[in-house]
Order: structure tokens, then sequence, then C-alpha cells
């Protein structure tokens, strides 16, 4: 399947409590904002989502924020793991017509940074991590092989499958990464961009990356160097990060950037959320820098953390209310530019 011109999706997470209810609810109100590609919900955290079904007591155990592991540690796609998209393919193929689903699963090193070795020293970031990712290189090789079988099982239901890497944001900064405090710069980066293609070559639908906070130019380079097709980060509350990415390099190098124009938190305007008419001049402004064909459009990143800010129920309503806001935006932006606008479901 080819991504249409401008086409919208979300991040996945939502602040509803993880219930299959809710998890069908989430569904339902993307489809009727009438998104390009629908997500399926993820209603729990990011890590635990794809670490907690792997622990057996032995090889990785649950102890307070950390997992630890030996090095037996073999992570298989759980049958809990492949739920999620098989009840979202299900669910969508329910409706009428053809939606498209996008999955997302946690990328290696964002995993790797709730790991511990058994028996290694207790150390702070980011002198622990550093031990973990040096000392033994063997986590991140199984972790992005891990990462690799989920995309391999996720694609064959999913049109997009998304990497979702938030911890590179931390690990490579705006003039250096992490790790060239053990290692040189080019080491750093053919560490990084190997990890991440093996993640991503399990994808056989529409490879996908989405690193949130800031993106300086060095993180730039690497992602544009992967197999990633759509690039994701958030620029309404970020637009420095516009000047990370050339006018002229997602067509070069074959991308498609899906630029936030819509954040994930309240804004002052009426009912949290910003004019539609804002958001649509964040899209026209993207598109005259990338050109039409190479922009996607979504919120800045999830929205499950409305849920710690306003609670349940007010935190979902106000996502469901932004996530219409772009759907709207990007059709009146559609019809301006000639587009054939995908029809309100």
């Amino acid at each position: 399947m080819k991504v249409p011109p401008i086409a919208t999706n979300i991040i996945g997470s939502f602040p509803l409590a993880n219930t299959r209810a809710n998890f069908a609810r989430a569904i339902d109100d993307q489809v009727t904002a009438g998104l390009d590609f629908v997500s399926y919900p993820q209603l729990a955290d990011m890590n635990l989502m794809f670490l907690e079904p792997l622990v057996d007591g032995a090889t990785i155990r649950h102890e307070g924020e950390r997992f630890v592991i030996t090095q037996d540690f073999q992570p298989a796609v759980t049958k809990e793991v492949r739920r999620w998209v098989e009840e979202a393919h299900e669910l969508l193929r329910a409706k009428k017509g053809i939606i498209p689903l996008k999955s997302c699963v946690t990328g290696p090193f964002t995993l790797s940074s709730m790991l511990q070795i058994e028996g290694a020293e207790n150390k702070p970031f980011p002198a622990g991590y550093l031990d973990l990712v040096v000392e033994h290189p063997w986590v991140i090789e199984k972790l992005a092989g891990y990462v690799h079988r989920i995309c391999a099982r996720y694609s064959m239901l999913s049109s997009i499958v998304s990497v979702d890497e938030p911890f590179l944001s931390v690990l490579v900064g705006k003039r250096r990464s992490i790790l060239e405090l053990s290692m040189s710069r080019a080491q750093a980066t053919d560490l990084i961009a190997e990890a991440l293609d093996e993640a991503l070559h399990g994808v056989r639908s529409i490879p996908s990356m989405h690193v949130c906070g800031g993106i300086g130019r060095q993180l730039a380079e690497v992602l544009l160097g992967t197999s990633a097709r759509i690039i994701s980060h958030e620029f309404s509350g970020m637009e420095r990060n516009f000047e990370s990415y050339k006018p002229d390099e997602p067509e070069s190098y074959s991308k498609i950037l899906s630029v936030g124009v819509v954040s994930t938190k309240p804004t002052d305007d009426p009912e949290g959320v910003e004019p539609t008419a804002l958001v649509e001049r964040r899209m026209e402004g993207a598109i005259r820098r990338y050109g039409v064909d190479n922009v996607a459009f979504s919120p800045d990143c999830g929205f499950r953390p409305l849920g710690d800010l306003l609670g349940e129920q007010e935190g979902y309503a106000l996502a469901v209310r932004k996530v219409g806001t772009l759907a709207n935006a990007k059709g009146n932006v559609a019809a301006r530019l000639g587009l054939v606008a995908v029809e309100k479901r």
C-alpha cells in the first residue's frame, strides 16, 4: 500500500484503563474522526507492554522499576503481544470499507533503558546504560531481534508498523551521542543504525519510526539512513526540529516526514485544543517546506499522559477532540490543494 499525500495518523497511546471495551472504544473514535490510518490503542506503558509478557522468573524478572535479565534471556513474541494487533484487525474488518491499520512496537533502545544485567553494579545514568550497551552488546542484539520478529508478525495485518524510540532523543543529543563517552562517533552511529535497521527489516509493509523530543542533526542523519519509510517527530511544540531536516531531504532519501501538528498537552485555547485554522497553517508550512508528497500529519506524541494531567474521562475527551481537529484540518487543506479527501466514515 502507498501512503497517500498528507495522510493522518496517531502515535498510539490513549489515557484509558486497559480494558477490551476501551480498546474497541478508541478504535471506534479514530474511525469516526476519519483518520487515514487507525492505530491499535496502546492503553498501558509502552515498555511494560513488551517486557512484562516475557517475565519467566529465571532469565528475566521485574524488580521495582527495572527488569533484571541474565545472558540466557531469549525474548519471544508472546500471544499477549500478538493479541493487540489481531483484535484491532478484527474490529476494523467489521467496519464498512477498508480502513488501514497502523501498529506500534517499542524499539530496542527504549526497551533497553528499562533493563539491568543480573549481578551488575547498579550505576546511575548514563554510566549504567553505557555499561549495559558497551560491556554487554548482546542485549541490544537480542532486543533488536525481538522487535524484528514482532514487526514481522504485525506487518501481516498492518499497513504501517512503527518502531517507537522516544529514548533515542535522550541517547543522541544535539551535539553528540551519550555513547561517544565510550566509543567514537562513527562507532556509535553504526551501533544505533544497525540495531534500528535490524528491527525495521522485520516490517513487510510500510516501516515507520517515531522519536519524540528534540531532534538534533546527528540523529536526523541516522534516521534518514535507515530503512524507515516514514519518520515521525513532534513539531508543534518543538519547531526547531524543522532545522534538522533540510527541505530536499525527505524526497532525496525517499522518506515521508510525519509532522506533529497537534500538541498532546492541553492548550490555552477553548476546550484545550488549538484552533483548526492554526493546525491547517502548520500543515501548509510543512507542505511548503518539504512538498505535498513527502509529509504526513500526526499529533506530537501519544495521548496517555493526559490521563495523569486531567484524569481518564476528561483526558480521553480532550484526546478525541484533538484527533478530530487533526482530521478536520487535513480535510480542509486537502480540499484547498485539490486532493481527493477521505470520506467521513
